[in-house]
């Protein structure tokens, strides 16, 4: 049963998420015309493609530590170190 809330819980996340992005799409477009809808596109675009690059499957590492149990505080300082050493060398 818990798969299942679990489960509700992020089809309905993400339902959220993409109606926003809708509802912000459509904002920008209306109001500030195609041109900023084209800037605001390439925006978010850079920052997809910077997110996926700058990963180098630390998600993927979360989740093979956890499953052999590895320390939450030794994962966690883990990924905030390197989150923090990606972040000030993709700014």
């Amino acid at each position: 049963m818990e798969f299942v809330k679990n489960s509700t819980i992020t089809l309905m996340t993400r339902m959220f998420v993409f109606i926003c992005a809708i509802v912000v799409s459509v904002y920008i477009a209306r109001f500030f015309g195609p041109e900023a809808k084209g800037a605001y596109s390439l925006l978010i675009q850079t920052t997809s493609i910077l997110i996926l690059i700058g990963m180098f499957g630390i998600d993927n590492a979360v989740v093979y530590s956890l499953s052999h149990k590895e320390s939450l505080m030794k994962v966690y300082s883990n990924i905030l170190s390197y989150a923090l050493l990606i972040g000030l060398v993709m700014f």
